[in-house]
Parts: structure tokens; sequence; C-alpha cells
């Protein structure tokens, strides 16, 4: 009899420190907490005449925490960003982003989204959204210089 009470007592302990791990891992583990990022370069391509292609770099602060947000809000892996979360289009919007995080490693999205800059509901329209609005005031702001 004692032998079956110990293999329960076993079981219930290792059921409980799996339970653990899963809770800790899921929310104390959130990307780039411990890399966070210095650095954004995008650019944005749609088949349009004249759109503008070029590469802006994000150093600003309260512009890295807005991309931090959507990040965190979705439970984005950016180190492991699932392409399947893309839309599945041709003439949408693609933002080509690369992040670059302490040490200077760097960590490399494509989005496209067809539903355009104004979607929004899941990380892709959402970041599309951001590097849009960022996109129209960088390239005001080129033109000014």
């Amino acid at each position: 009899m004692r032998r079956p009470l110990r293999l329960l007592i076993w079981f219930l302990a290792a059921v409980a420190l799996v339970i653990v791990v899963v809770i800790v891992s899921q929310t104390l583990i959130r990307p780039n907490v411990s890399n966070p990022v210095e650095r954004i370069e995008y650019s944005q391509y749609q088949a349009v005449p004249d759109y503008d292609d070029t590469t802006y770099t994000v150093t600003s602060g309260p512009r890295i925490a807005a991309f931090d947000r959507l990040v965190t809000k979705y439970r984005v892996d950016v180190a492991d960003f699932n392409n399947a979360e893309n839309d599945g289009c041709t003439g949408g919007l693609a933002t080509s982003v690369t992040l670059y995080t302490a040490g200077n490693r760097m960590q490399k999205l494509n989005l496209y989204s067809c539903r355009g800059p104004k979607a929004r509901g899941d990380f892709v329209a959402d970041a599309t959204a951001l590097f849009s609005r960022w996109h129209t005031e960088d390239a005001k702001a080129a033109a000014a210089h």
C-alpha cells in the first residue's frame, strides 16, 4: 500500500512542476526583454508608380517603444516570426524590417498586408499601419531637407 502512495506523490509532484514551468515560460519570457531593440531600419514597397521605397532608420525611443508594444501585445517572437501571419495576396503593401538589438544583433521581418495601412486587429495589420505612419512622416522630413 505504501508503494502506490509514494508513486502517486511523485507523479503529482512532477505534474505540479510541469505546470509551474509552463506558467513561468508563458508569462515571464517575452521577446526582446533580454535584448532590447536599439535601432530599426525599414522600407515599404507597393507596386504603384513612384512609390518611395527608401530605407529609413529609427533610433527614437518612443518609436521603438511603440513597436515593442505591438510585439508584446500580440506575443510575437521576432526571432522566429511566422510568415503565415502575412496576408496571402499580390499587390499589397510590403514592409521590410530589420531590428538591431544590443550587441548589434540583427533580425529581419518581412510583413505583407493586403488590407492597407489603416487595417487593425493583428500584428501584421497593426505593424503595417505603424510603419506606414512613420513612412509618411519620414518621407516628408526627407523631402524638406
